[in-house]
């Protein structure tokens, strides 16, 4: 695992806990980039209580 890729257990946060949009952006890329295919990053997303939607990235306009 490269350095610039965060542990899925650094990101994903106890019950409980309220997370804002910006923990939960992070943590559906954390999930997508560990998972092994497409079906593990859904079940893990779905589990999670995350969206696939949530981990996009605005782009700038131009």
């Amino acid at each position: 695992m490269s350095a610039t890729k965060e542990r899925l257990s650094d990101v994903v946060l106890r019950a409980g806990e309220a997370i804002d949009a910006e923990q939960r952006r992070r943590a559906t890329r954390a999930v997508a980039a560990l998972s092994n295919d497409a079906q593990e990053c859904a079940m893990l997303l779905d589990m999670l209580g995350l969206h696939p939607a949530e981990g996009r990235t605005e782009r700038p306009a131009g």
